[in-house]
């Protein structure tokens, strides 16, 4: 039986937001026809032109090329897969099937060949799966085919060889549940195939081919566990729902006559998320349906967000292990879409829609005693929220009109106890507006009447608990009214009076538990107002005291479930005012806070604040004095927020407002990022030049990265793989052996190093997702840098032998030659003691002349006498005695005596001299020969028979003949002879 799904229809979905990706961020080609995730947590997309992979934030293309056997064997590809060796499968239009071994980056292509049975049966690729049992299947225009690793053949199923196969040009390929393939064909059939009998059967032909021109095909085939659905998109016809356990088949159709419903007809991709979502990719955009609420959300390309879908025809649908969708379009490359990443709900004018918000620039949020909330904007003036934010409803003046007071430039609003809403207007004063009459009343300044409000610009209104309504001013001061008598008292600075408000601009008016009034000025600081004396108590800066409140530019407290005031100030952060001490505690930058601009302050039921910057919106634990940080990714209306633009409803629901509209979230269901990111090296450079430009393995597969001394330049480049905010993933690396610390680089993921000394060191990298969820384990890769030959242990083993064995050598010649020096110098010891033993001898020799000489002196002067005594014969006898031994002991007698003793030791010392120097007369030689024996003056005088006088005279002649000057020594001159 036929049974058609009725369902509801809803408009374009606000909270979701697709990023995306095309040739722009370096896809090669707009053309997406297939997609897949590995095991390492790449994405891969399969387009006209190119296959390529992406990390976040690149993209990696391998093409064709005619002269590489090893590349990719045809540029169109349509379909991939990995098997269970991590190896990626891609099916080619034309080019056969291709693997692509991932660790050696290359391709290895299976084509068809006529005569081999064992080969692919067509090199047309329509479509690939690994199942359960690690078969691959690849389906092809003509045939299935079935991969056999240990033989490298396919066996191959044909509608003419294969009982139950209904057509042989496969379209899609799904398992589901395990062991049971399902086969969707070009002719509409969907085959059914259990793995283990290799049986085929086909479903429901009657009803899943009805099409009598046979143009219908199976485009696409997704399953649901939870209720066994198999959920079949059967181009152009529509969307079929088949239950696996009581076999029935529904068809999924709009009952409708709206003009943009979505469109389930001509689907080329379907999937089931987790939730049990189905999404379907049709010609006419991406459409979810609800199957639960029976309702659909359409999403249509819109030229004034940028964040729509970027393209009407959708050709392939991917769900990532984060369940994010990947969006294959026919002409706009890739989107994106994360269900867990828009956390705040964005409402804003859509210029196309009346019931969405009238104006973007929302400077002020309320919610009245019944739950309406209230928004005023900046030109836009005052709307309410209706139907739980599916529509608004407008309240605003005619600016067209002359002279009429606008209430449209709302700068702030609160809702009274009475149920009338109060508007602090830029230029048009204070207006009260009642919602059951829908009338306005205008309080405006009257020059002349002190009573009335003391000026027309109003950036602050707030009631009290004693219903005054008190309304800021710029440059006017306070001022309170009296709803009973429609008087306002004012309160300005007075330099004169300490008792008076510090400044006349006001942004922001709050109270406490106990009912004490708080005023933040802008340029005055912090006020404190005493009911009782009617007087405040200012608050300002102090300078080089830390605990004074940081900034005079308040323009937004709030009073925590603590009592404590919390403060925002523009250009000082963050301050906590204890009243007790009366002292502020400031929370800046350096703590975590995004910026310094706080515009918006509220406590939710945890006890965490979140704030409102000028750099999105953060949560704080005002505890742990941690923060949490959202920018525009996370689905803000934009980095920037309005000063008090916020609220917090009695249903629990946030409110922010800023130039781009109002983000609405409950803060219990803004849920972090657990997805633990994988970190992988993308790339690695050497001397500028990238190791996959080598014949190097692919950089995540390195197990140790062997150097050099000549790779001067190292570059690492690396990557979180979480996609969800890929710019705000972080980093922190540590070169072991070189950095003392890890070194936290915040979102940057490159490092450099230089000049390393050679050695052993390990790389780490850690990587966090968007939230700052650290996968500390990261990666760690053994790099080792080899010496120059000339630092090697080898080489330093070999010169230390080279040169101990020169040192040894040397050593042994220096000991021979000592040896032989000192055989030599004893030699000469020797000598010199012969010489010495002669010289003494010599020197005896010559003092027994001198004294023999003496004593014949002696004895011839006795003799004489005797001779002069005797009588004549006697003295005939002794005159020829004395005459004889005058003779013997004449010196030329004694010299030669003594010249043949001295010769015998220094031999040549006469010969030489009298050779030298010519002109030195015997006498003087035989004094250079005396001198020589170290005899002294008075013996040289004794043993030459002269006077000591005469042997200086000699002393000096021979100095001047031998030419020696003052300062030369005679003895140690003659000493060299």
């Amino acid at each position: 039986m036929f049974v058609v799904l009725l369902v509801n229809l809803t408009a374009d979905d606000h909270s979701v937001r697709f990023d995306h990706y095309s040739t722009e961020q370096g896809l090669s080609q707009n053309t997406v026809f297939c997609i897949t995730q590995d095991r390492y947590g790449f994405m891969w997309f399969g387009t006209r032109y190119g296959l390529n992979r992406f990390d976040g934030y690149d993209f990696k293309t391998f093409y064709h090329d005619p002269q590489d056997s090893l590349s990719l064997s045809q540029n169109m590809i349509q379909a991939i897969c990995e098997d269970y060796n991590g190896d990626l499968w891609i099916g080619t239009d034309g080019g056969g099937l291709d693997r692509f071994d991932q660790v050696c980056q290359r391709f290895n292509n299976f084509r068809q060949q006529p005569d081999d049975p064992g080969s692919l049966s067509n090199n047309f690729v329509t479509s690939l799966l690994v199942d359960s049992h690690g078969n691959l299947w690849a389906g092809t225009k003509k045939g299935l085919n079935r991969f056999n690793p240990d033989s490298q053949n396919f066996t191959s199923f044909y509608q003419d060889n294969t009982p139950g196969v209904a057509n042989d040009n496969i379209t899609c390929l799904i398992e589901f549940p395990a062991g049971t393939l399902w086969i969707g064909t070009a002719s509409g059939h969907l085959t059914k195939h259990n793995i283990a009998s290799d049986q085929f059967k086909t479903i429901h032909p009657e009803r899943l081919h009805p099409n009598r021109a046979k143009n219908n095909y199976i485009s696409s085939l997704s399953c649901d566990s939870r209720d066994s659905s198999l959920w079949i998109g059967v181009f152009p016809i529509g969307i079929f729902q088949y239950n696996l356990v009581n076999d029935s088949l529904k068809s999924l159709q709009i009952d409708s006559i709206d003009p943009n419903r979505p469109s389930v007809v001509a689907p080329y991709s379907i999937i089931v998320d987790q939730i049990g979502n189905v999404w379907i990719g049709s010609v006419y955009g991406l459409t979810k349906y609800d199957p639960n609420s029976n309702k659909y959300t359409y999403h249509r390309p819109d030229e004034s967000d940028r964040y729509s879908i970027s393209d009407y025809v959708i050709n392939c649908l991917f769900l990532d292990d984060q369940e994010s969708m990947w969006i294959g379009t026919d002409a706009k490359g890739i989107n994106k879409y994360d269900p867990d990443l828009i956390r705040f709900e964005h409402y804003k004018h859509e210029a196309d829609n009346d019931s969405s918000l009238p104006h973007n620039r929302v400077y002020s949020i309320s919610e009245d005693l019944s739950g309406n909330i209230w928004i005023g904007s900046m030109g836009g003036g005052l709307s309410k929220i209706i139907n739980d934010g599916n529509s608004f409803k407008y309240y605003q003046s005619d600016d067209s009109v002359p002279g009429t007071w606008s209430s449209n430039y709302i700068m702030k609003l609160t809702c009274s106890q009475d149920y009338l809403v109060w508007l602090a207007t830029y230029g048009s004063g204070l207006f009260s507006f009642d919602p059951a009459t829908e009338k306005f009343r205008l309080y405006r300044n009257v020059p002349s009447d002190t009573t009335s409000i003391s000026g027309n610009r109003v950036m602050a209104v707030y009631e009290d608990h004693q219903g005054y309504i008190w309304a800021g001013t710029m440059e006017q001061g306070l001022n309170r009214l009296d709803r009973s008598t429609g008087e306002f008292t004012r309160y300005r600075h007075e330099p004169s009076d300490s008792a008076s408000i510090s400044g006349n601009t006001i942004y922001a008016i709050t109270e406490d538990s106990s009912g004490q009034l708080w005023i933040g000025t802008y340029g005055g600081g912090l006020n404190r107002y005493n009911r009782g004396s009617n007087s405040f108590n200012g608050y300002k800066v102090e300078s080089g005291n830390p605990t004074s409140i940081s900034s005079n530019n308040i323009i937004t407290m709030t009073v925590d479930s603590h009592n404590r005031l919390w403060i925002g100030t523009r250009g000082g952060g963050l301050n906590r005012f204890d009243q007790d001490s009366e002292l502020f505690a400031r929370i800046g930058k350096e703590d975590g806070l995004p910026g310094d601009v706080v515009n918006g302050i509220l406590e939710d039921d945890d006890g965490y604040l979140w704030i409102s910057t000028n750099q999105g919106i953060s949560r704080f634990h005002p505890t742990h004095l941690d923060f949490t940080n959202y920018s525009i990714e996370d689905g803000l209306q934009g980095e920037e927020f309005y000063y008090g633009s916020c609220l917090k409803s009695r249903s629990g629901k946030m409110y922010f407002g800023g130039d781009g509209g109002f983000n609405v979230f409950r803060p219990e269901e803004v849920k972090n990022n657990l997805h633990l990111p994988p970190v992988v090296l993308t790339d690695i450079q050497i001397n500028y030049q990238s190791l996959e430009s080598s014949d190097w393995s692919a950089p995540h597969f390195l197990q140790k990265l062997p150097l050099t001394y000549k790779d001067l330049v190292i570059t690492f480049e690396f990557a979180a793989l979480d996609y969800s905010v890929p710019r705000k993933n972080q980093y922190a690396y540590q070169l072991e052996g070189f950095d003392q610390n890890l070194i936290q680089a915040g979102t940057k993921r490159q490092v450099t190093y230089t000049n390393l000394d050679p050695g052993s060191y390990t790389f780490h990298v850690r990587g966090s997702n968007n939230d700052c969820l650290w996968n500390t384990t990261g990666i760690q890769l053994p790099i080792v840098i080899a010496p120059p030959f000339w630092k090697t242990i080898w080489f330093r083993l070999l010169a230390v032998l080279i040169i101990s064995g020169l040192i040894i050598g040397r050593i042994k010649v220096r000991l021979n030659g000592i040896r032989k020096i000192e055989q030599r110098k004893a030699a000469e010891r020797e000598i010199q003691l012969k010489l010495d033993h002669q010289q003494r001898e010599l020197v005896t020799k010559s003092m027994d002349l001198i004294e023999k000489q003496d004593f014949m002196e002696e004895v011839l002067q006795e003799l004489k006498m005797l001779k002069d005594a005797s009588d004549p014969d006697r003295s005939r006898v002794l005159r020829k005695l004395i005459g004889h031994l005058s003779q013997l002991t004449s010196f030329n007698h004694v010299w030669e005596e003594f010249e043949k003793w001295f010769s015998e030791i220094h031999t040549g010392f006469i010969s030489n001299l009298r050779s030298d120097y010519p002109k030195l007369t015997f006498r003087e030689i035989k004094v250079c020969a005396l001198l020589r024996l170290n005899l002294m003056s008075k013996e040289i005088a004794s043993l030459m028979n002269v006077e000591p006088t005469s042997v200086e005279i000699y002393r000096y002649r021979i100095r001047k003949k031998l030419g020696l000057s003052k300062g030369d020594n005679l003895s140690n001159f003659l000493d060299k002879y």
